[in-house]
């Protein structure tokens, strides 16, 4: 928290400060669009085992999946839990049944419907204790989960003011994390505990939590856990009004904010300090923290955040004398709040702006800001009862409705056993009158029916074993199919080598430079393919080479040759699983081109460099293929003369026997885009081709 907002933005700050704070925006900014990429394709591939899984798998799967949308896409993420839950009863697994309530219980907790965060909460303590002490103690993770559940319930009896049972639930957690030697956990505990605390008014107690949790993170080294701990203390330190200790701790908690580029909480430390330096009437140092904060804030585009530095501001201008200064930041955060509907706030703006007014000697807007304070303040009075009276009649609500469905549970759970226990003795009954008729019928039936099978049976007998003669003398097991077919790849890549090697030998003899260099692109050539064949016969199975294997091989080969090159490297994702020999051998020709090029003539002048390949599905028919650098590029004039050149002819023609459409570009570097469509033909055509029959 920031405090209540009060005070906002110095329009002569010192230089170097506001050149930090802008530094330090624009690289949280970089590190969360860099960020986002990665957590857009964690997403999608947790999606892709969710869509393809039935067990545990699944289960692992939504939730890891719940880290990335709990706050983020909450009514999206509970139909992936509800899922999980279904699956979790379905397999019986109390484990996964109870953390599947548990994060449902968090996800209405993140909507606001606290009450049924709480009774979902109990469920899950409840399907624990289904458990015997054998299980319960064979796996960490599951205390781990007890404690987890009761350091919840605890959180929502703190919302609903019930400080007392809270700081009992926050207890109990304690003590199984401290049995456990679970640090982290630990760590938690000791901040909801103080914040506790704080709710209390028991600041020495909040301070003795919040400096455990603190050595705790400085342990485990997780700076933003430090970082939190130090501004809790910190806010602490300026309600008592010790306010040297306050600045000291605010100082070392944004440190650690900016070790780790933490924007948002940088901001907000900026913003404590400047309260701390308007407490100690420095009003020029509040007001450049004031500015500070504000720089990254609207980086952010945090309008909350930036209304409540227009407050500070306003309020320091007003003590300043600046009255003119004081009305414009004032309406600032007054069009806000107005915005944002947050009637608090804009209590404090038309307040302000009244007293403003009055010294300023402007009695008409002074009345009319005095006047809609008064209207708005009575609404809000009104307001207030209102919701105290709802909470209570929510809680007597929720208490009674939880005795109700405790006594539902304990009758439904007597019915169902009376019930079972009758169904047993049904069934028992049935199947043995069942037992007896079969016994009877098989019998009666039985003299018949054996003579008629047997014969049956030697028929059956001896046209099988005429028809296993027969595929015997005429088809090939599948394996002796697949032995041939890695025989022709491992031909075909001797063969390649042996007309590499051919090719190697004559580019040693030739004394012209220029055809050296096309003999060694062609054995370039020549490797690709022999390295997609060298592929085909050790893999296990002939119909799915790993492409992402094959491609870095030839990268790293051409890599290899070009040694002058050392300081260029390869970034490569592949996202499709396989493709035909058809496919495969242009794709990989063409990439060997492209590279081949790039190393050539991409990083001339420049010590080091990047080469990205990317291959993925568009849709279900058609891939993506891109080929990047980051080097000189080249002009257009140049583009259109290289049109006309073999390697230009050869991509041109290695794009068409892939049935594809590119597109070639030269911003920050060259990027080359292929759009094909895989040959779907199986290894089988290529069987059938050799005259070897399929079965």
């Amino acid at each position: 928290m920031e405090g209540q907002p009060k005070l906002s933005m110095l329009p002569g700050i010192h230089f170097t400060i506001a050149i930090r704070a802008v530094i330090t925006a624009m690289l949280g900014l970089f590190m969360a669009f860099s960020a986002l990429g990665q957590r857009a394709a964690i997403i999608d591939s947790l999606k892709s085992v969710i869509t393809r899984q039935s067990d545990t798998l699944l289960l692992a799967s939504i939730m890891e999946l719940d880290a990335y949308l709990a706050t983020r896409e909450t009514r999206n993420n509970l139909n992936y839990l509800e899922q999980g839950l279904s699956t979790a009863r379905e397999l019986g697994h109390l484990y996964y049944e109870s953390e599947m309530l548990n994060l449902i219980g968090t996800s209405h907790y993140y909507l606001g419907d606290y009450d049924s965060a709480l009774t979902l909460y109990h469920q899950g303590m409840e399907v624990l204790k289904l458990m015997d002490s054998e299980q319960y103690e064979a796996e960490v993770r599951i205390p781990l989960l007890h404690s987890t559940l009761l350091m919840n319930i605890g959180v929502m009896l703190k919302i609903r003011g019930n400080f007392q049972d809270a700081l009992e639930y926050y207890q109990q957690s304690l003590n199984i994390r401290q049995r456990l030697g679970n640090k982290s956990g630990l760590a938690i505990a000791y901040v909801n505990i103080g914040n506790l605390h704080v709710s209390a008014k028991s600041d020495n107690k909040a301070l003795e939590y919040f400096t455990k949790a603190e050595e705790l993170y400085r342990e485990l080294d997780e700076i933003y856990g430090q970082a939190a701990a130090l501004n809790n203390m910190a806010l602490i330190y300026r309600r008592r009004n010790e306010l040297t200790t306050a600045l000291n701790f605010f100082e070392r908690a944004l440190e650690k904010y900016r070790t780790i580029e933490h924007s948002m909480n940088i901001s907000r430390c900026y913003t404590n300090i400047g309260l701390v330096y308007h407490d100690f009437e420095d009003y020029d140092r509040a007001l450049d923290y004031f500015a500070l904060s504000q720089v990254i804030k609207n980086e952010l585009e945090d309008r909350s955040g930036i209304a409540a530095n227009f407050l500070y501001m306003a309020d320091t201008y007003t003590v300043l004398g600046q009255l003119e200064r004081a009305v414009t930041y004032y309406n600032k955060a007054k069009d806000i709040y107005d915005d944002l509907k947050s009637v608090k706030h804009q209590l404090l703006c038309y307040e302000g702006l009244a007293d403003v007014y009055a010294e300023l000697g402007d009695y008409a807007n002074a009345y009319l800001y005095k006047d809609m304070f008064v209207e708005l303040n009575a609404t809000l009075q009104t307001e207030e009862i209102a919701k105290q009276l709802a909470a209570q009649e929510a809680r007597y609500a929720s208490s009674e409705r939880e005795k109700e469905l405790a006594i539902k549970d304990l009758e439904l759970a007597a019915k169902s056993s009376l019930i079972r226990q009758r169904q047993v003795q049904l069934w028992v009954l049935i199947a043995g009158f069942l037992l007896m008729v079969a016994i009877a019928i098989i019998f009666i039936q039985r003299f018949r029916i054996e003579s008629r099978f047997h014969k049956q049976l030697e028929a059956q007998n001896e046209e099988l074993r005429r028809t296993y003669d027969d595929l015997k003398a005429t088809v090939v097991s599948k394996e002796e199919k697949e032995a041939m077919v890695k025989e022709i790849h491992h031909r075909v890549k001797n063969n390649l080598q042996i007309i590499s090697s051919l090719i190697n030998l004559q580019a040693n003899v030739v004394d012209d430079l220029r055809a050296e260099r096309m003999l060694r692109e062609v054995q370039n050539r020549v490797l690709s393919m022999a390295m997609l064949h060298e592929q085909l016969y050790r893999a296990p199975d002939i119909a799915r080479v790993s492409i992402e294997n094959y491609l870095r091989t030839i990268l790293d080969n051409l890599l290899l040759i070009f040694s002058d090159k050392e300081l260029v490297r390869y970034e490569i994702r592949v996202e499709v699983s396989h493709f035909t020999v058809d496919t495969l051998i242009p794709l990989g020709l063409l990439v060997n081109e492209v590279v081949t090029n790039s190393l050539k003539y991409a990083f001339k002048g420049k010590e080091s460099g990047l080469i990205t390949v990317i291959l993925e599905p568009v849709t279900e028919r058609l891939c993506r293929l891109v080929i990047s650098d980051d080097g000189v590029g080249f002009d257009q004039d140049s583009g259109r003369e290289q049109q006309g050149s073999i390697g230009m002819e050869l991509i041109e023609t290695f794009v068409s026997q892939m049935d594809g459409e590119m597109k070639l570009s030269s911003e920050n570097g060259t990027r080359l885009e292929v759009e094909f469509a895989p040959i779907l033909r199986k290894e089988t055509d290529l069987l059938k081709k050799t005259g070897m029959p399929t079965a």
